[in-house]
């Protein structure tokens, strides 16, 4: 803990429900002891409150301790904290009058009561009231899971702010903000703040800088790691007490200009008050909050007043600048139980950073110790795996906060073997033999599930064990019945016409259409409306920040999940990216709980409904011993809105891309489609699309590719371990499969990366053992089966059926928007060097191309930025890959670095052309940009001419006027100027050369959005070819994507 951290303990992990209480019992200086207490009973006017968080200060301390606003006799039994945080459960008599419900998120101030007749308090200055009871002190505090509280004194706290951080703004960040009020500061004069760098000084820069905006000058101490801290929370200048010595005013009054204009002092020290009274301005303002003896300041007739925390008004203005992201307190999680440990560090605080400084050495040598250890005698040691992944989870770590962890296993599975290592403990296989018993009724899911809960309720994909899951799914099974399924295809098909009639909109403005974004829209609507009987409405234009709710939520539980340490780091290090994964299970709860309120108001209304929620509600009736909480209804609809609509966008969407790419395997469902159904207006009955084989076949090719759920599913080797491939898997392992890369096994589906639904006509039983979309065995997915294969069916149905999906040839397909086929980068990083990064299986960049991006010599925006997102990454990588030969010779992905070629390309052949690109310099760095696309344009045009040459003049390509050679009846021996020879069609001002001369991993530069041609015919392939580069647009899509990628880089990091 750091000298500026609060302490908050969180009452959420270690406590039962029952009100456990930290009690002081003894005289000064004995430690709290732990004790059950009874639930307090309620009295007028007052509110029990359920404590989630509740902080630790230094007037905590006092209570235990003694001293400062300590009594001299010590209140005894006493239970302390003042600074919590937690939920109305319930409400005393006339409390309901105060504007509080049930269920509101409150504070718990420094004051229980104040005495609302002396002359403070009739000035509304209640903080001043020198009868007030404090919180902790005189009266029983927050250290307590229950605390009946008055409901005159309680604070509202905001629904989007952190509860953990709101702690320190009850008593540090009130304190420090109206301090600072008081003194009306006039915007852009200077600041002292004396103590900056402890709990309340480092609140004090933030409100002065970010609120006020102050010029801050910080003083505190000579500890290094409080000067880079004042930094790092805003102050302009520091100033160290200690080494300044008797010079302190002289350098305030240098680096201020003449000396600050206000000055905070949080130090009771009397130095503090001489030192501020030699370097303050003229007549400027001194604020005392720590207090010493005055007689110095008399001297400049200086103002100064003293403040002491604040009242109700200023503790909820505090509050709003916590939401707006003004102030961030750093805050240390403790648990309960630790809390004397707590108070202890607080007090010693430097003897503690000290002891951590002096281990340091002797942490690095124990852990080294403990990693060789561990692998030398884990019972997994003879199982292989990458060496970095054997000995750390920090590779696994990696590839999943990359989007890239499915490909990395895979890539691995191809090196070392069915059974491989991708961490110290788990393990991942690539074998039918292992999918019985890895996935078998004995195995329970492993903790990595734990993250999927609302409040302390489980979903059903929560539950670890077999037994406990099993008993949920027989509340939800009547929801998912096949007679279910049935009638909610009417409602599925509803929402599929409206999507319909969006596509045609596009298709009239002759504007292209973001797939995957609309895709999603689609499936929201279709499960919010089968879930609840409402749908959200983002088809009719409601574009909701729900969404981004469910990519924060996808995002913490693939990674906090396996990784449980991930989300208290990036609190600890006060990440935005913690802050929004906490709310996105908040605001799906939220909209969860309002569609379930709305549908009870409306199933009053007896007509008939089809949701799952009136399902749930029959099943409550017949069979009340299976029937789910209200708490896991909720749950289990969060779940349903969130798995639902992203992997049913997901898979429908890219399978559909599959036939709009192919348009002979669309001709053919078209035709049995039309045979099924000749009468447009004939009803689309589920029984007859279920025995349409060519429309089976696309589906589950659609799923196999593509699958819903191609990631690592984690299970615990069951008692008595597992025998898989002649490895022996010890019980107690994490284990698991991938249907990704099951599903591209050559061996069991030939010509994996093809799209062929024709091999689901006659299905081997390898085939149906390894196609594992949803899981498999009695924790497979519930639900989405059905669901993805009735939207799926029906839509290709709608779709097909309609006279605006077909295409003609691949040359009328623009799969423009969020997913393109391949994607690649190229940029250069702040050590200087060209990194490459790519899905695409050969190498796309030659050296003339890297010696584009690499002329500039400083540093340069970092384009990885753009596509650092897991979930975009995911998707973009998600396409192709090559086969699984070709795949175990080549490099498929991921980063190539290169040194750094000095040399420029020919707009920089003179050195004193070269350009330094700077952090803001926009010009330059677009001219460059710019004249590297030209340069890739060059290329693309050559290659462009090679396809066009091989259609031409198969065998002799050097005679054809469009390389510069003779003109047609030339003589021989006649050099054509390439100026006078080329096409009317060719670009201006571009060069050309022989195509031939093209190096081979040249042909691949441009092909970003390449599709692939079939170049089994040598007579077709370079028709394919042509019409890939022509039909996918790929320079101008390029153009686009730079230009979008451009405007959105943040130019402040490098």
């Amino acid at each position: 803990m750091s000298h500026s951290e609060s302490l908050v303990p969180s009452m959420n992990s270690d406590l039962s429900p029952q009100n456990i209480a930290a009690v002081l019992t003894g005289p000064y200086k004995h430690p709290y002891t732990l004790e059950e207490r009874p639930i307090p009973a309620l009295k007028l006017g007052e509110a029990l409150i359920r404590i989630d968080y509740t902080g630790i200060c230094h007037g905590d301390v006092y209570s235990r301790d003694g001293g400062g606003p300590a009594p001299v006799t010590p209140n005894r039994p006493l239970v302390g904290g003042h600074e919590g945080i937690g939920e109305i459960i319930n409400l005393g008599g006339q409390a309901g009058s105060s504007g509080f419900s049930i269920g509101d998120t409150v504070g718990v101030p420094w004051r229980t009561q104040v005495c609302k007749t002396c002359n403070a308090c009739s000035e509304n200055a209640e903080n001043r009231c020198r009868n007030q009871i404090v919180t902790g002190l005189h009266k029983d505090g927050t250290f307590q899971r229950f605390l009946a509280f008055p409901v005159d004194q309680l604070i509202r706290i905001p629904q989007d702010v952190d509860k953990a951080a709101a702690c320190p703004i009850l008593c540090a960040g009130v304190t420090s903000y109206t301090a600072l009020s008081q003194m009306s500061p006039v915007k852009g004069k200077w600041c002292a703040i004396v103590g900056a760098a402890g709990g309340l000084g480092h609140l004090a820069i933030q409100y002065a800088k970010n609120c006020f905006e102050l010029k801050v000058i910080a003083v505190d101490g000579c500890d290094p790691k409080k000067k880079d801290f004042c930094k790092a929370m805003g102050s302009d200048e520091y100033v160290d007490f200690i080494a300044t010595g008797d010079r302190l005013p002289e350098f305030v009054r240098e680096k201020t200009g003449g000396g600050p204009d206000y000055v905070l002092i949080l130090s009771p020290h009397q130095s503090a008050y001489d030192a501020a009274g030699q370097y303050a301005r003229f007549r400027s303002q001194i604020m005392a909050v720590g207090i010493g003896s005055c007689s110095p300041i008399l001297q400049k007739d200086l103002s100064i007043r003293a403040s002491e925390t604040g009242t109700k008004e200023d503790i909820a203005k505090a509050l709003d600048f916590l939401r707006e992201g003004k102030v961030s307190p750093r805050i240390e999680l403790v648990k309960f139980n630790e809390i004397n440990e707590a108070m202890d560090r607080l007090k010693d605080d430097g003897i503690h950073e000290h002891r951590a400084l002096v281990t340091l050495g002797s942490f690095i040598l124990v852990s080294f110790l403990y990693i060789v250890c561990r692998h030398a005698w884990s019972p997994l040691r003879k199982i292989p795996g990458p060496p970095l992944a054997i000995l750390s989870s920090w590779p696994l770590i990696y590839h999943s906060w990359k989007g890239n962890r499915v490909f990395w296993i895979m890539k691995q599975h191809d090196r070392y073997g069915p059974v491989i290592r991708i961490s110290p403990t788990k393990v991942c296989v690539q074998s039918q033999d292992g999918i019985k018993q890895i996935y078998s009724n004995k195995s329970a899911k492993s903790h990595a599930y734990d993250t999927f809960r609302y409040e302390d309720v489980k979903m059903c994909i929560g539950l670890l064990d077999v037994k406990s899951a099993h008993q949920r799914r027989k509340g939800l099974l009547p929801a998912f019945s096949r007679q279910n399924l049935v009638e909610m295809e009417p409602i599925i098909r509803a929402h599929l016409n409206r999507f319909l009639e969006w596509l045609e909109e596009f298709d009239r403005r002759n504007e292209p259409i973001d797939a995957f974004k609309w895709y999603r829209y689609l499936t929201f609507d279709v499960v919010s409306e089968i879930a609840f009987g409402q749908k959200i409405g983002m088809l009719d234009g409601t574009d909701s920040h729900f969404i981004q709710q469910v990519e924060y939520r996808n995002k913490r539980n693939s990674l906090n999940g396996p990784f449980p340490f991930i989300l208290p780091f990036l609190r600890l290090i006060r990440s935005e990216t913690a802050k929004h994964w906490m709310q996105a299970d908040e605001e799906i709860a939220k909209y969860a709980i309002r569609a379930r309120d709305g549908w009870s108001k409306t199933a009053a209304q007896d007509r008939p409904r089809v949701d799952i929620l009136a399902r749930l509600e029959e099943a409550k009736k017949i069979n009340p011993q299976d029937a789910l909480t209200d708490k896991e209804v909720i749950a289990e609809m969060m779940e349903i809105l969130n798995a639902g609509s992203d992997t049913t966008a997901n898979t429908a969407m890219f399978t559909c891309y599959e036939l709009a790419t192919r348009p002979d395997v669309q001709e053919k469902l078209h035709q049995e489609l039309l045979e099924a159904f000749p009468d447009p207006n004939e009803p689309i009955e589920l029984e007859k699309l279920e025995n349409l084989p060519y429309l089976n076949g696309v589906c589950r090719e659609g799923l196999r590719i593509h699958a819903p759920i191609p990631s690592y599913l984690e299970r615990v080797a069951p008692a008595g371990g597992l025998d898989i491939c002649g490895y022996k898997i010890a019980a107690g392992t994490i284990i698991g499969m991938q249907s990704y890369t099951n599903h591209r096994n050559p061996d069991v589906y030939p010509d994996p990366e093809q799209f062929v639904p024709e091999r689901w006509f006659n299905p081997t039983p390898e085939m149906k053992l390894n196609f594992l979309p949803f899981s498999t065995g009695a924790r497979a997915c519930i639900g989405l089966k059905g669901q993805i294969w009735v939207l799926l069916s029906n839509w290709l149905v709608i779709s097909l059926l309609s006279s605006h999906t077909h295409t003609d040839g691949p040359e009328d397909v623009v799969f423009t928007g969020a997913v393109p086929t391949h994607w690649a980068m190229m940029y250069v990083d702040g050590t200087g060097n060209v990194r490459e990064m790519s899905n695409v299986a050969t190498p796309l960049f030659d050296s003339r191309t890297r010696d584009a991006f690499a002329f500039a010599k400083g540093l340069l925006p970092n384009w990885q930025n753009s596509l650092s997102s897991p979930h975009t990454a995911y998707r973009l990588g998600h396409r192709r890959h090559p086969s699984r030969t070709g795949r175990s010779k080549r490099r498929r992905t991921g980063f190539r670095e290169k040194p750094l070629n000095v040399e420029v390309f020919e707009a920089f052949e003179d050195p004193e052309d070269q350009v330094l690109l700077e952090i803001g310099d926009t010009k330059n760095a677009t001219a460059f940009y710019t004249m590297a696309f030209k340069r890739l344009q060059q290329i693309n045009c050559r290659l462009l001419a090679k396809n066009m040459i091989k259609i031409i003049e198969p065998r002799k390509q050097v005679r054809h006027p469009y390389i510069g050679g003779r003109r047609p009846g030339g003589a021989p021996g006649e050099k054509g100027d390439p100026e006078d020879t080329k096409s009317d069609w060719w670009p201006r001002d571009v060069m050309h050369k022989e195509p031939d001369h093209i190096k081979k991993e040249c042909e691949q530069e441009l092909r970003i959005f390449n599709n692939g041609g079939d170049n089994s015919s040598p007579e077709q392939g370079p028709y394919n070819d042509v019409s890939c580069l022509l039909a996918f647009r790929g320079w101008n899509n390029t153009i686009d994507w730079f230009t979008e990628t451009y405007e959105r880089e943040y130019w402040s990091r490098c």
